[in-house]
């Protein structure tokens, strides 16, 4: 990743490399993604996309509208945790 950084800002070529960390991705197993606000806690938000990239900037813009304003967006209403529900 440094040198591919590097490509780009060359100074970065002789950068030490501190510490590597990775971390689990969690990937909805049927590729759609799951928001859900919280009840107890009214400023927060669970956003679980298979394209986090992409979907990160909306999903974020939705969210903070839903925990702001006190309101459920539509739009979200395929992405709800219900969905899982049974019965």
């Amino acid at each position: 990743m440094l040198a591919e950084a590097a490509r780009y800002l060359p100074a970065l070529a002789d950068a030490p490399v501190e510490r590597i960390t990775t971390g689990l991705r969690p990937m909805p197993k049927h590729g759609h993604p799951i928001v859900r606000t919280s009840r107890a806690s009214l400023n927060r938000c669970l956003a679980v996309p298979h394209s986090g990239v992409t979907l990160a900037p909306i999903l974020g813009e939705l969210a903070a509208t839903e925990i702001i304003d006190g309101v459920e967006i539509k739009m979200l209403a395929p992405c709800r945790q219900a969905r899982f529900a049974t019965g």
